[in-house]
């Protein structure tokens, strides 16, 4: 028998316990209520009806049988530091960031090797991840363990007193340093560059060449800026499209379905003098494995 727990989120405010232990265990509206029928679920450590209202903060505890749990954490996922407050993963490429499209994700991770992230965050679906990473970007990314912790560093984000980097492998070359600041929009499962009279996300990338090949470039890329796919289409506007990014424009990769882009580095900052704290997490195999056969080919 396996014990699992979840606290109730604000996203969760006035939905019926089948339906919060469904979404929770993924095991279907119909068996929740049965497991709730059979004395397996509890709301603060009393029984409760399937049709009863959880109130946000409440714990939840459902016993479930082996044979029915999914894997509750992605293959990959690696913890690199935690305290009191903050938790720096290193999440591997093909991983979602929040609950909601495909699991396990690293939202499951974080509450299943840290429960109390469970309700942490704007909604059920965050387990206390304070920003997102692509499915197929690979890298840093980190959560909070308390609404405190969580708020503090959301507003770091929303201020710009997080700078991130990345390791990108993108056809082309990159002589200079490139800036691109471009405001960005969403169009359907892209986004693309604001027009005259719209109002995107600011956008600023910094853009520079580690390695340049024959048709090929390793670059890293520097922002505090965290507009969705924001690496991707600044790249893709400098006619340099990652590797395996097929959604903007690149080639189909070898060792990655998706495109080659790693966070290397994350740096906190809190003000112009105090030094930031900062976080590495070294590019993977499949990353590795790309970059090695480009250098062959070369």
């Amino acid at each position: 028998m396996i014990v699992r727990r979840a606290i109730v989120g604000p996203d969760s405010q006035g939905r019926r316990l089948d339906r919060i232990v469904a979404d929770f265990t993924g095991c279907g509206r119909r068996r929740a209520r049965k497991l709730i029928e059979e004395g397996h679920v509890q709301v603060d450590d009393h029984w409760a009806a399937a049709s009863s209202l959880p109130a946000v903060g409440s714990e939840i505890r459902v016993e479930q049988n082996n044979q029915e749990v999914a894997p509750s954490e992605p293959a990959g996922m690696r913890l690199l530091w935690c305290n009191d407050e903050v938790l720096v993963m290193n999440k591997p490429a093909g991983v979602h960031s929040h609950r909601g499209l495909h699991r396990p994700c690293a939202a499951d991770y974080t509450a299943a090797a840290f429960p109390e992230t469970m309700g942490v965050g704007g909604s059920d679906k965050e387990g206390g991840i304070v920003h997102r990473l692509d499915c197929f970007t690979s890298g840093l990314l980190m959560a909070a363990r308390n609404e405190s912790a969580y708020r503090e560093l959301r507003q770091r984000f929303a201020r710009n007193l997080v700078t991130r980097r990345y390791l990108a492998l993108v056809m082309g070359q990159l002589e200079a340093v490139q800036v691109v600041e471009q405001a960005l929009v969403r169009t359907g499962r892209k986004v693309r560059a604001a027009r005259e009279g719209e109002t995107g996300l600011p956008a600023r990338s910094q853009v520079r060449s580690l390695e340049n090949g024959r048709d090929w470039a390793l670059l890293l890329v520097e922002s505090t800026t965290g507009a969705p796919h924001q690496v991707r289409a600044h790249l893709n506007s400098l006619g340099l499209p990652l590797l395996g990014d097929t959604e903007y424009g690149g080639p189909q990769a070898r060792f990655r379905n998706g495109q080659l882009l790693h966070a290397v580095g994350l740096s906190l900052h809190r003000d112009a003098d105090t030094p930031p704290v900062s976080f590495r997490a070294a590019a993977p195999g499949d990353f590795l494995l790309e970059l090695a056969s480009l250098r062959k080919r070369a």
